[in-house]
């Protein structure tokens, strides 16, 4: 027995019944019952007994009211889903309402649990994050995971106990940013269109890499908060996670030249040549008649990439002499002037 619950039904979309305790549920599932006051020769009716003190049988005939034992059933019964307990009942009014129609308010709601339903998840496909990744980048992933189980996939509006993709290895981990996924429920103008037995579903959302480098788990699977984890876990995919951070320092002094010279640099990107006014938009960094020593960092993707270094004078007679470090190595050395850069080639 449920008091004030409010159920759905296929045929009947939403509804709620001003539902009553009755006082003693029924304990025993449904059964087919020979009804007592009908001929023998009759089909046999569900039926099952306990739904009022005195233990009544209650029976449904072809979906008429139906007296028996001083008991009316007058609607159902009906395959019922109350929402807020994830369960489908078998369920109907009015077993213990003789004046039909004269009842109200006591057109009572019974139910009678069916088979427990089961929770089962079975993986399907992913699209996984790149096995190396810069700290701090992000990449789009989904996760296709297939209904398997007897319970519909309910979201937080629809049930207490929320269906969610969950971080494993190790388990509720935040690596990745958070550790649950939500289900995007789609809705059709009248209820949500959540994943239920058989449906697949797929979980798209964008994952952040961890901000220290290392080596991390991308692993998931379904859970039912506050009830259980269940289903096949998702492939493990092992992330190498790098920092993309790239300190470049420019040591540079004139070695033939004493005038004030523009001092260019580019990254990924070859500098104007000739390094000359009035290519240096964008791409000056100093300009000066002295020796420096100049740093600056920079955040790169993973792969080749390369850095170039000229001055406006020219070699020999006004050449300058650089040293390129990448984080802190050195990396590139030579004489530079403006069709005459030099170029510090590495790898993140």
């Amino acid at each position: 027995m449920l008091a004030h619950t409010c159920v759905v039904t296929s045929s009947q979309g939403f509804s709620c019944y001003g539902a009553h305790d009755l006082g003693i549920a029924s304990t025993n599932r449904p059964i087919a019952l020979d009804n007592p006051t009908q001929s023998a020769a009759l089909e046999p009716e569900f039926a099952w007994t306990g739904t009022d003190s005195g233990g009544h049988i209650n029976v449904m005939e072809n979906a008429q009211p139906k007296t028996v034992l001083s008991e009316t059933a007058f609607s159902g019964p009906d395959l019922a889903f109350i929402a807020n307990k994830n369960k489908f009942l078998l369920s109907w009014r009015g077993t213990d309402c003789i004046n039909w129609p004269f009842c109200a308010p006591y057109n009572h709601l019974n139910v009678e649990p069916q088979n427990a339903l089961t929770d089962g998840a079975s993986y399907v496909s992913q699209t996984a994050p790149p096995s190396t990744m810069c700290t701090g980048q992000t990449a789009q992933v989904s996760i296709t995971m297939q209904n398997t189980g007897t319970a519909v996939w309910a979201i937080p509006s629809a049930d207490p106990n929320p269906f969610r993709l969950g971080s494993q290895n190790p388990q509720d981990n935040n690596v990745w940013g958070f550790s649950r996924v939500e289900i995007a429920a789609l809705t059709n103008g009248y209820s949500p269109s959540l994943p239920g037995p058989g449906t697949q579903w797929t979980f798209s959302f964008t994952v952040t890499a961890p901000s220290s480098p290392g080596t991390y788990n991308f692993q998931w699977r379904m859970v039912q908060e506050g009830v259980t984890w269940f289903g096949d876990y998702t492939p493990n995919v092992q992330v190498n996670v790098h920092s993309c951070s790239v300190t470049i320092r420019i040591v540079s002094y004139p070695t033939t030249d004493y005038y004030t010279r523009s001092h260019g640099l580019a990254i990924d990107t070859p500098l104007p040549n000739p390094w000359w006014p009035p290519y240096q938009s964008g791409y000056e960094f100093l300009v000066t008649g002295s020796q420096f020593d100049y740093s600056r960092t920079v955040t790169l993707t993973l792969g080749s990439h390369y850095v170039q270094e000229a001055a406006s004078g020219y070699v020999p007679n006004y050449a300058w002499h650089t040293k390129i470090y990448i984080n802190g190595v050195l990396t590139a050395e030579g004489d530079v002037g403006r069709t005459n850069p030099l170029q510090a080639n590495f790898n993140v």
